[in-house]
């Protein structure tokens, strides 16, 4: 299970609303009761079929695990490209924020503080390839925006987004979302990055630098050279930390495990099965 497919109705989306008003958003953990009407559980209604029939449902991370904790879910770690998030002992002045053009990645939010700090700041922005209901031509005023020091990298490679973070004092990530594992986030703090974002989601197990507000993730970015290095010296000992649970060696053999279990398990329930069917046989 990745995501909150037992609990959020689709189409809700009332967050998205509210938030642009509230200093403190709303997030998936504290949803305004949209969660009980009947469409909802009926949008959901296959889901948790599918969930009560399955031999096992499993996660990609910690916070998911507590999510679903009902479930029981086994955890699966993500293996990811560990051989090149690898962080950089050069470290430039820059604030860096990155994500889709969507609502939840909270780019205006970004901006507001681009406006209120002194340091160069980058916004790397991947555009919505398959813009169905027409949300890209919303971001036509972000895309435009000029401040004196803001650079805005629209759809660079991954390549080039992976020097960027190496390289960045902090990455500032105020997305409005409850990531359920967060890529971004991940990647940064194996790259050595300092990581600030909201603590929603699975963010609260990647950093310690978790603020409520915009004002106080300001307060962060300002921080001194001292209180700096004592972060960017946590960050490097839980990046090193992310890199050996997601090294794909690593994390490949707790999914052999897994499916071993699983097939062992699939195969006493077969011979279970044809003993209860011989039994009965013998019984006619």
């Amino acid at each position: 299970m990745h995501g909150f497919g037992f609990t959020c109705p689709p189409g809700g989306y009332y967050c998205l609303v509210l938030n642009k008003y509230l200093e403190r958003p709303l997030t998936c953990l504290n949803c305004l009761g949209w969660l009980g009407v009947t469409t909802g559980f009926n949008n959901l209604k296959k889901t948790i079929e599918l969930g009560k029939k399955a031999d096992a449902i499993t996660v990609d991370c910690k916070f998911m695990q507590e999510f679903y904790h009902a479930y029981s879910p086994s955890l699966l770690p993500l293996p990811m490209e560990t051989d090149i998030l690898k962080p950089s002992e050069k470290k430039d002045n820059y604030i860096l924020y990155m994500g889709r053009l969507s609502f939840e990645k909270n780019p205006y939010g970004f901006l507001e503080i681009v406006k209120q700090v002194k340091h160069p700041c980058k916004m790397i922005l991947y555009e919505i390839h398959q813009d169905i209901v027409g949300l890209k031509s919303n971001y036509i005023e972000l895309l435009s925006t000029k401040l004196p020091n803001l650079e805005i990298i629209l759809n660079p490679t991954k390549e080039e987004m992976i020097e960027l973070i190496k390289h960045a004092k902090f990455v500032v990530l105020p997305y409005l979302f409850a990531e359920p594992f967060g890529v971004a986030a991940a990647n940064t703090v194996m790259c050595g990055t300092p990581l600030i974002t909201f603590p929603f989601g699975n963010s609260r197990n990647m950093t310690h630098l978790l603020p409520n507000t915009l004002s106080e993730m300001i307060e962060l970015i300002n921080m001194t050279e001292h209180q700096y290095y004592t972060e960017l010296s946590k960050t490097l000992e839980k990046g090193n930390e992310l890199r050996h649970k997601h090294n794909p060696v690593n994390a490949i053999k707790i999914w052999d495990v897994f499916y071993k279990q699983l097939y062992s398990n699939d195969m006493t329930k077969s011979i279970t099965h044809i003993h209860k069917e011989r039994k009965f046989q013998r019984g006619l």
